[in-house]
């Protein structure tokens, strides 16, 4: 153990660089706790308690900490170039990560100052973090100071994190070689610190600001109700007339994943039942609007909507440029696993749906299709969730159940699933990991038994990455990904798809659909930005002008490509002419049967800025 000479040493470090009194007393308290502690002097590193997944989950729990690393980059060049390292941790300790002097981190790897590490006191005696966290104060621990004689080649000045609300979040450290020491370092941690803090206070701003306008929301929908504003530690921000006068603690915690309060405090009772409705900013719950009804809503249930028709069968999916997804898609279809089917807009996503559907077990169950980019962000939730009578304004008296439950059984079909909201993605991965709804205005739960199938035209890894749809989320959906190529990436399919289409067009509607060898080959230059929706909607167009007279190139609804044209060329000339014969974007992509957001992207692949000119 370390003993009073040691101490003495120690002290006599703290007298050279003019360490106050209360300083001294400091580092002799934790000298103290960390013969208590049982720390040994000759610990050689500190211990190592987090290997990399348990590292990365540390980062997320830790929700200050990316704000933290995205405030204090551009300071990195001022500790980096001092020789110095700079190190965040938890409030528990552990190191969640490092920046700085390559030369310094090297070194510092061998007494494992590094991420996954605990530099708590109990663990590692006196240092600067571990310290700072244990007293709650700014300290700058040098050489012999450190409890641990292995640390005596450093010299660590390191400041308490703190929370709007004034909690302990964890510790900011500037580390390096004990002949750097100097005490601008501390004032430098310092600044760092309170740049952090900071950064903290003002999202912590932005955050109440859409805690209270989903409160808003809600108090225009729930009028003469109870309703409760909380923030993400359980501070009531805002509450109605009739909540105020009945009582309210002043924290109320609401554990992740409640829809409905069971157990509220002893001051707040009358909260029992109480609908949740958590508010996130991106994949972070920030607080909740609990909602207490004044009147206990009804519990007849409206009628299901009716399940839609299937018609689609994997024998409408035509053409050998799509066996391999129609393979996959059938080997899904015995099975109960979720299906996502990636492709552009028009590729065929809801045909494979519904033949997946089809030869699915469930295939004499309902089959109800959801498009989330058709339906208002307001509506989305009752739309897919149900609700119960009363639950707002406009809201039937008997109330009425979602899509979701209308597909109790059977299969759920979400179109366009990289557009739901961040709510209404929380509350559907509920659904998949716990298999209950809870209606709208209700903290009732019904047990539901879905096979989902989801389909986008977006890159759902890079709407992650942006913070707009939940990783956990994605990896629910992504269980068997299907990709279904483009109709450009499988033009040796066009002559047979041509004439499968066309007999269809006949079937429903008594047309005959007659081309010339020369439309025929001018469809073969079209590169189809619409896929397979255009190329219907084309022989359609055809079926009808050619019930007078036969059809001609000049009938299409494009200038074919010249032959010699190459296939990237011809179809940027395609966008091009439809644009600019077009009144503006909105009118181009109705005309290419496809939505504006598709556009754009095909222009910004072929380097073309959106817009109505569409330069280059």
């Amino acid at each position: 153990m370390r003993d009073q000479r040691d101490f003495e040493s120690a002290s006599a470090q703290l007298e050279r660089r003019g360490a106050s009194a209360p300083v001294l007393r400091d580092i002799q308290e934790s000298w103290e706790r960390s013969v208590l502690a049982g720390v040994s002097p000759g610990l050689a590193s500190a211990p190592l308690v987090f290997k990399e997944d348990a590292l990365a989950f540390a980062r997320e729990t830790s929700d200050w900490c990316g704000l933290a690393e995205s405030v204090l980059t551009p300071q990195l060049e001022v500790v980096q170039g001092s020789g110095h390292v700079l190190t965040l941790f938890d409030a528990d300790g552990r190191m969640l990560c490092s920046a700085g002097d390559p030369f310094v981190l090297e070194q510092l790897d061998d007494i494992h100052f590094i991420p996954g590490s605990d530099w708590s006191e109990a663990a590692a005696g006196t240092n600067g973090p571990g310290t700072a966290l244990a007293t709650g104060k700014a300290v700058h621990v040098v050489g012999s100071e450190h409890f641990v004689a292995a640390w005596h080649p450093w010299h660590c000045a390191a400041v308490p994190i703190r929370g709007p609300g004034n909690e302990l979040l964890g510790a900011l450290d500037v580390s390096g070689p004990t002949q750097r020491a100097d005490p601008r370092i501390l004032q430098l941690a310092r600044m760092l610190g309170v740049t952090v803090e900071q950064a903290l206070l003002a999202r912590s701003y932005r955050r109440q600001s859409l805690v209270l306008s989903r409160y808003a929301e809600l108090t225009a929908r729930y009028s003469g109700d109870a309703l409760v504003a909380l923030d993400a530690q359980g501070r009531v921000l805002q509450s109605t007339s009739i909540a105020s006068a009945r009582g309210l603690p002043e924290r109320l915690k609401i554990p992740p994943g409640v829809t409905g309060l069971s157990a509220p405090p002893p001051q707040a009772r009358w909260l029992e039942g109480a609908s949740v409705y958590p508010v996130m900013d991106g994949a972070v719950r920030i607080g909740a609007c609990l909602v207490s009804r004044e009147s206990k809503p009804t519990t007849r249930r409206a009628t299901a909507v009716p399940p839609s028709q299937v018609r689609y069968r994997f024998s409408h999916l035509v053409g050998a440029g799509l066996a391999n997804a129609v393979s996959l898609a059938r080997s899904a279809a015995s099975t109960p696993m979720p299906v996502l089917l990636l492709g552009e807009s028009g590729v065929g996503k809801e045909v494979f749906a519904q033949s997946i559907h089809a030869e699915s077990p469930r295939r004499t169950a309902p089959f109800v299709a959801v498009n989330c980019a058709a339906i208002s962000r307001d509506l989305l939730e009752s739309e897919l969730f149900g609700y119960v009578g009363g639950a707002f304004s406009g809201a039937k008296s008997e109330g009425a159940i979602g899509r979701i439950e209308a597909a109790n059984g059977g299969t759920l079909f979400l179109d366009e699933i990289g557009e739901l909201p961040l709510p209404a993605q929380a509350a559907l991965l509920r659904v998949l990991q716990e298999r209950v709804v809870s209606p709208v205005g209700s903290a009732e739960t019904r047990p539901v038994d879905v096979r989902l199938i989801s389909a986008t035209n977006r890159k759902l890894d890079e709407a992650v990455a942006q913070g707009r749809f939940r990783l956990d989320l994605l990896h629910r959906l992504n269980v068997i990904a299907v990709d279904v190529p483009a109709l450009r990436e499988r033009m040796a399919d066009l002559p047979e798809l041509v004439e499968h289409l066309s007999r269809t067009i006949e079937q429903e509607t008594g047309l005959a659909v007659k081309l010339t060898d020369e439309v025929r080959e001018a469809l073969g230059r079209h590169t189809w930005p619409g896929n397979v929706r255009e190329l219907q909607n084309v022989l359609s167009r055809l079926a009808v002008l050619g019930r007078e007279r036969p059809v001609t190139v000049k009938d299409l609804p494009f200038t074919p490509a010249p032959a010699s044209a190459g296939g990237v060329n011809h179809q940027m000339q395609h966008l091009l002419d439809v644009i600019h014969s077009a009144k503006n974007m909105a009118e181009a992509a109705e005309k290419l049967g496809i939505n504006r957001s598709t556009l754009y992207r095909q222009l910004e692949r072929l380097g073309l800025k959106p817009g109505r000119t569409a330069k280059s």
